[in-house]
């Protein structure tokens, strides 16, 4: 589940969007990038978030308190443990998102 929280039409913001997002375990997004930047932090549960640089895949294990920037990557997120992955993110600029 995917929820934006803050952006033009809730809060007023011109540059950013805020929200959070939930993945049972097993579950996570698909591949994907951004033309905007990207950050996230892992609120509870554990998961791995796989990207590609230079044309290589890899990967690397989240945990509560972890802070990722995932930037223009290409990259997917899997929830790997056994509690539901939250995550809050941001993205900037998040014209995209509003149209």
């Amino acid at each position: 589940a995917d929820r934006p929280l803050v952006y033009s039409k809730s809060g007023g913001t011109d540059h950013v969007l805020m929200g959070y997002c939930t993945y049972e375990p097993g579950k996570g997004s698909q591949w994907h990038s951004h033309q905007e930047e990207d950050v996230f932090f892992i609120v509870s549960g554990t998961g791995t978030i796989y990207y590609e640089k230079d044309g290589q895949e890899f990967s690397t294990p989240l945990c509560p308190g972890d802070a990722c920037y995932s930037g223009y990557l290409r990259n997917y997120v899997r929830n790997t443990g056994s509690e539901t992955l939250v995550i809050v993110y941001a993205i900037s600029p998040k014209d995209r998102y509003e149209s």
